[in-house]
């Protein structure tokens, strides 16, 4: 009689801890998609029909940084090369859109999971040459790996969203923008460069979602607002 009882109240047991986990599950799933979603006009790329300009890679470094002989110029190993969405495409190859002034620009940081420089680079030798394109003509000490595709420097610009057009509704976005500076190494933007942001600019973003609740500039998506 008393097992009986005993695995009576074991039943019991697990069926109340299996209806919390349920219920657990259930609040998470609805925590996870009760988000608000705002689509001002699928049909246009400025629908609040703002003044913009299309963001250019100038390729902007500034002069102290450019003129610093001890700086090494980090390349990443296999840069993406394809060409930028049209603004025909950009709607559907972005997660997030929004209008938003730069609130912050942070430290920029390398992709390895420690966020410093990586032990590899200080035993390569940097080479020097001449370069032109987006960097301007300049000599300057360069060095680029083929241990991972992976390894990059990356900076966070953290946005005050002004106006919402697409995307799940916060008041702060941060969009991860590759290129910064961290020690002697730097490195240029693939789509944008990290020191063309500064405090109170006000951008049109179009964003995919990247690592650890960052998000990402789509090719093409960055458009500067005029006031």
């Amino acid at each position: 009689m008393k097992i009986q009882k005993l695995f009576l109240v074991l039943i019991l047991c697990v069926g109340i801890l299996f209806s919390g986990c349920i219920g657990q599950q259930n609040g998470t799933e609805n925590q996870q998609t009760d988000v608000e979603y705002i689509n001002l006009n699928s049909d246009s790329i400025n629908p609040l029909n703002k003044n913009i300009t299309k963001y250019e890679l100038s390729g902007y470094i500034p002069k102290d940084l450019k003129e610093n002989k001890s700086i090494i110029w980090y390349e990443k190993w296999g840069n993406d090369s394809r060409p930028c969405f049209s603004d025909e495409a950009l709607i559907e190859e972005s997660d997030l859109i929004f209008y938003g002034t730069v609130k912050e620009v942070k430290p920029s940081v390398w992709s390895t999971y420690s966020g410093k420089t990586p032990l590899f680079l200080y035993f390569t030798y940097p080479g020097k040459r001449t370069t032109g394109g987006i960097s301007g003509s300049w000599e300057y000490k360069s060095v680029s790996s083929s241990f991972t595709q992976d390894t990059y420097i990356y900076t966070d610009i953290v946005f005050e969203v002004d106006d919402w057009v697409m995307g799940p509704a916060t008041e702060d976005v941060i969009i991860s923008v590759e290129g910064g500076q961290v020690g002697k190494f730097a490195m240029q933007g693939s789509y944008a460069n990290p020191w063309n942001f500064e405090p109170g600019d006000k951008f049109l973003v179009y964003s995919k979602d990247g690592e650890g609740g960052r998000y990402e500039i789509v090719c093409g998506g960055l458009f500067i607002v005029n006031e």
